[in-house]
C-alpha cells in the first residue's frame, strides 16, 4: 500500500488542505495514495492507544474496521479540528463513539 505519510512536505499540506486542493496541488499523487495515507494515519494513531484509552470499542473492533471506515474516521476527525496536533486525539474520540459509519455523522456526548 503506497502512501506519503513519511513525506514531511506533503504531510503538512495533507493536513491543511482539502482533499480536492491537495490532489490539484500534487497532480502526480493519486486518490488511492491520498486514501492510503489517511488509512496509515488511523492505523498508526490507534495502534498507539491501549484498550483503556480507546474505550469500549477496543483494538479488536479497530482491527475489524474496513479501509472505508478508516477513511471516514480520519475525515470526521479532520473536520473537528483547526489544529493538526488534535487530529490524533479526535481520531481516538471518534473511534470511541463509533463515528466512522458515515462522513459527518459525529455524535459526541458533550
Amino acid at each position: 500500500m503506497i502512501s506519503f505519510i513519511d513525506d514531511e512536505e506533503k504531510y503538512i499540506d495533507f493536513l491543511n488542505l482539502s482533499k480536492e486542493e491537495f490532489l490539484k496541488m500534487y497532480s502526480y499523487v493519486t486518490e488511492e495514495e491520498y486514501n492510503n495515507t489517511m488509512i496509515d494515519w488511523v492505523n498508526d494513531t490507534l495502534e498507539r492507544y491501549t484498550d483503556d484509552e480507546i474505550g469500549d470499542w477496543g483494538k479488536e473492533d479497530f482491527q475489524a474496521m474496513t479501509n472505508e471506515q478508516k477513511i471516514i474516521l480520519f475525515e470526521n476527525a479532520k473536520m473537528m479540528t483547526d489544529d493538526t496536533d488534535d487530529i490524533d486525539t479526535n481520531i481516538a474520540i471518534n473511534f470511541d463513539y463509533g463515528n466512522y459509519c458515515e462522513k459527518g455523522d459525529i455524535q459526541l456526548p458533550f
